[in-house]
């Protein structure tokens, strides 16, 4: 039998993610990263030289993958369910 109290029911969980997450970041960030485009005679799409190419699309795709995470893997706050509180009335 342990001495110790529990912990307190009101501490907040932080989020943890696993493996995949942390891989997906890493594979986007080094596609993002043109480190592997020749410096002279990259070919051009859309108007591009493709080393800027990849960085743009590199970093839509970071944005688009947080956003996803934050819409559909992070819990909502317990309890009053993210949302401020409204004023009192009159």
């Amino acid at each position: 039998m342990s001495d110790n109290p529990p912990p307190p029911a009101s501490t907040p969980k932080r989020p943890s993610f696993g493996l995949w997450v942390w891989l997906v970041y890493a594979g986007l960030v080094a596609f993002a990263i043109p480190w592997y485009w020749p410096e002279e005679g990259a070919p051009v799409f859309l108007g591009m030289r493709a080393p800027q190419l990849t960085t743009l699309l590199g970093g839509i795709g970071i944005a688009a993958f947080s956003c996803w995470l934050f819409a559909h893997q992070i819990p909502e706050a317990e309890g009053d369910g993210g949302r401020e509180e409204e004023p009192p009335g009159d």
